[in-house]
């Protein structure tokens, strides 16, 4: 019984993350609220390989078109997390 909840409760999880990844959003509307997506970020690039390559194309996104300035202390709270989670993707 308890198996099945907790696999219900990763599959919501993944789903949010998934949602959070995907949903189609202009860059400039997701500036202030870009720290929020940070840490579905790193958990999806430690998930499986749909949401490793989602996460990969947000990260993409984030570094091509904004500047170090900008996004250095919005990924400053999950750097290490980050870091790991991109050593770890294959």
């Amino acid at each position: 019984m308890w198996y099945h909840v907790r696999e219900e409760k990763l599959i919501l999880t993944l789903s949010k993350k998934e949602l959070c990844l995907t949903v189609p959003v202009r860059l400039s509307a997701l500036l202030p609220h870009l720290h929020f997506l940070m840490r579905p970020l790193v958990l999806a690039l430690q998930a499986g390989p749909d949401l490793v390559s989602q996460g990969l194309r947000t990260l993409e996104l984030c570094i091509d078109n904004l500047t170090p300035n900008f996004l250095d202390p919005i990924m400053a709270p999950v750097i290490n997390d980050l870091m790991q989670a991109l050593w770890k993707v294959r």
